[in-house]
């Protein structure tokens, strides 16, 4: 119990990495086997929500 507690941060870190990664696959997909249906909305949401988890990253690697 106590490992979950102090180590939380390594734990939210790991599950934005992977986050991140489901979402580059996904836009990846969409890109490149997708690519005649230009499906834009989906791309820019995709891309936003990669920004944000970034910066999720960030915020969570500098401050805690």
């Amino acid at each position: 119990y106590e490992r979950v507690v102090f180590f939380a941060t390594g734990y939210i870190s790991f599950f934005y990495k992977a986050l991140l990664l489901l979402v580059l696959f996904s836009l990846m997909t969409m890109l490149f086997i997708e690519y005649k249906k230009e499906h834009w909305k989906h791309i820019s949401y995709a891309l936003s929500v990669i920004i944000l988890l970034l910066l999720l990253l960030y915020i969570n690697s500098t401050f805690f």
